[in-house]
């Protein structure tokens, strides 16, 4: 009989949760414990530590307050669920002696340099989302020595609200639409960072004689583009008869600042795991082929 690992996925109705359940579940190695926010709220330390005398292998939290112009003027929701929860469960997971995983954001780097990030370039997040999601993945640090940081950027499934499928609905609806194509970084087809986390849930998980490597690691798919890089190659793909418009980011301001430039530089996930990283064309080409 194949030993089935328990995974905990916290915010597990989100697109990345919900991906995350699915494929865990249709492994014989593994097996999902989804808890919704309705299900637990991760900022509870006693609803938290519940979960876990149930017996748990690892947590992989994909609970995030991700409304990041609606942070700027509620700052204590962000705080709450971006914070106080990656800090109860890294402290749930320290005293269970099992893995976390959690995911943070490109946006806690912005510090104004134009050549790929790296893990160890520094942080300069500047909106109170991206300023809560840096202070997430390091009080998770901080509590919990085995717990892996995953960054990743421009977040899109199938379904769901995500730029993707907004830029299908609206070429639908209109002849011309404009996109920003200042903001330069790369897309995270969800199926690839899932697939990603289960390879690093593998390697930390299955005896081996390699040490497992905890931290901080980016993960997006490969390439550089803009947004408006984006928009086009849906509508081109999608065959839809609708003209992209590039603009800049002064012609839609927001309550919070977006990132002029959040790109990758992937070396340090290649080298302690290599995972598959497709490139962005070819993820949104499968994307695009499943049904919505």
């Amino acid at each position: 009989m194949v030993v089935k690992f328990r995974i905990l996925v916290t915010g597990a109705s989100g697109q990345v949760g919900q991906q995350l359940v699915k494929s865990l579940n249709d492994r014989q190695d593994f097996v999902a414990i989804a808890k919704s926010h309705q299900d637990l709220d991760i900022c509870d330390s006693t609803e938290v530590l519940k979960v876990m005398t149930a017996g748990v292998d690892a947590v992989v939290n994909c609970a995030a307050y991700t409304a990041v112009d609606l942070a700027q003027s509620n700052a204590p929701a962000a705080w709450s669920i971006n914070v106080d929860g990656p800090k109860q469960l890294a402290k749930a997971c320290a005293l269970a002696n099992i893995p976390l995983l959690h995911y943070s954001s490109d946006y806690v780097y912005d510090n104004g340099q134009t050549t790929p990030y790296s893990e160890a370039d520094p942080c300069n997040p500047k909106s109170i989302y991206a300023i809560s999601k840096y202070l997430g993945e390091q009080v998770a640090l901080y509590h919990h020595a085995r717990t892996v940081v995953i960054r990743t950027s421009w977040v899109y499934a199938d379904q769901g609200q995500n730029f993707v499928n907004t830029i299908l609905k609206l070429a639908k609806e209109k002849s011309n639409i404009k996109v920003v194509n200042d903001q330069i970084g790369a897309p995270t087809y969800t199926p690839d960072l899932v697939q990603a986390t289960i390879k690093i849930l593998s390697s930390i998980l299955e005896p081996s004689e390699i040490q497992a490597q905890y931290g901080i690691y980016n993960f997006a798919n490969q390439g550089v583009i803009s947004w408006f890089d984006f928009a086009s190659e849906i509508i081109k793909i999608s065959g839809l008869a609708c003209v992209v418009e590039p603009v800049p980011s002064t012609a839609y301001p927001r309550p919070a600042p977006r990132p002029q430039y959040s790109v990758f530089n992937l070396a340090k996930i290649k080298h302690s795991f290599d995972p598959q990283i497709p490139f962005w064309q070819d993820s949104l080409a499968v994307s695009l082929r499943s049904p919505r």
